[in-house]
């Protein structure tokens, strides 16, 4: 059974790659299982049928049986399975009303399987309102005939048109057979999706806890890096302060005018270095959201000439 079924997937596995949505994969199985089960199906009932001399059953399966045969070629050929599916329920509820009008004139077994399949087939391919529609013209047709019919009420009978023993018996074990494995393929379709659905939560879970660590490592290596940063910086200035004052102090002494450029230089130097490191300790207080911003005045002529001083010895 599995070989049949994989040989019957792989003839519309064009069609089940295209599809990214897993159920409607499951959809494209279930519609070319019961498409090649009932074109069997219905050549088995022509031979029975034309054996037995059931000319109305032999006329009604013939239509049948070349329906569904035509049907294959479409959904095969032109990938329109949606549709076919609809055609395919639409040849159902028309099995259903013909026994109601013309076969059974009751409500049989069989009658009831092919109610039962409609509905099923209606919600497992369509979705829940077409599920709804189709539940609904193969339910009334038999609630009104229950209605209007006083003879046969709550009677389920084989009906005016007979049919053998074995007949029947094989139509309706072949329709339970059928229903039964609609409901394992689509129940195994979903709880195969179920399970995949459950295996990516549990994965994005884990994934999402070693983000978070790595987003705490990160953020713990940060810390550690702005700590170092204000230490170093804290531990630069102390130096720097007292060679600024001693060069302010050595300024105060009245140096020679070659000494008094040197200390001017050195001062200059040992100021610019204190801003450097003033702006470490800014840049790390930008990840803690704690800067303050200062407008404060200078002398740009100042600047330039200092700048110069500092590069004139290394020019000359």
């Amino acid at each position: 059974m599995n070989f049949a079924l994989g040989k019957i997937s792989r003839l519309f596995n064009h069609l089940i790659l295209q599809e990214r949505d897993p159920i409607n994969r499951a959809r494209i199985q279930m519609l070319a299982y019961i498409l090649c089960s009932y074109t069997f199906f219905c050549a088995v009932l022509i031979v029975v049928y034309a054996i037995g001399g059931n000319n109305l059953q032999l006329i009604r399966v013939c239509v049948v049986f070349v329906l569904t045969f035509g049907l294959f070629g479409i959904a095969y050929f032109t990938g329109a399975w949606k549709m076919v599916s609809h055609l395919v329920l639409w040849i159902c509820t028309i099995v259903v009303w013909s026994n109601l009008s013309i076969y059974v004139h009751s409500i049989n077994i069989a009658t009831l399987q092919f109610i039962w399949l409609g509905c099923a087939m209606g919600f497992y391919m369509h979705g829940l309102k077409w599920g709804w529609f189709y539940a609904a013209i193969n339910i009334l047709p038999v609630l009104l005939f229950t209605a209007l019919d006083s003879k046969n009420f709550f009677q389920l009978g084989n009906g005016p048109q007979i049919v053998g023993q074995m007949t029947y018996l094989f139509v309706i074990s072949y329709n339970f057979f059928l229903i039964i494995f609609l409901q394992y393929h689509f129940f195994k379709a979903f709880i195969k999706n179920f399970l995949n659905l459950t295996r990516t939560k549990n994965e994005l879970r884990e994934l999402n806890n070693k983000l978070q660590d790595s987003l705490l490592a990160v953020e713990k290596l940060s810390t550690a890096r702005m700590d170092f940063l204000s230490a170093m910086s804290h531990e630069l200035r102390t130096p720097l302060n007292g060679v600024i004052g001693m060069s302010n102090a050595l300024s105060l002494q009245d140096p020679r005018p070659d000494q008094k450029e040197h200390l001017d230089v050195l001062q200059f130097s040992a100021e610019h270095l204190l801003s450097l490191i003033n702006d470490v300790l800014d840049f790390n207080k930008f990840d803690s959201d704690n800067v303050v911003l200062e407008r404060t005045s200078f002398d740009l002529a100042a600047l330039i000439r200092n700048n110069h001083r500092v590069f004139k010895l290394k020019a000359e």
